[in-house]
């Protein structure tokens, strides 16, 4: 198979979007909503591993603040 960095980089950007998309969704059907702070600090994160450690805390921390602190951390 042929490599290229083009590919590449739109493939990580669908896991991005995919990856925000996916913590919105389980905050929103956790909470009830997603504050805009919130949620504007997931789309401005560029990491996938950063992303995929805030899918697994949207699902298990009791509340948006403590969801908030780990956003921070």
């Amino acid at each position: 198979m042929i490599e290229s960095p083009l590919i590449e980089e739109l493939m990580q950007e669908r896991d991005l979007i995919r990856l925000r998309k996916d913590i919105l969704q389980i905050l929103k059907a956790r909470f009830g909503g997603v504050p805009t702070d919130i949620s504007a600090r997931i789309e401005a994160k560029q990491e996938l591993d950063e992303l995929e450690t805030l899918v697994d805390a949207s699902a298990t921390t009791p509340g948006l603040e403590a969801f908030r602190q780990k956003l921070s951390g």
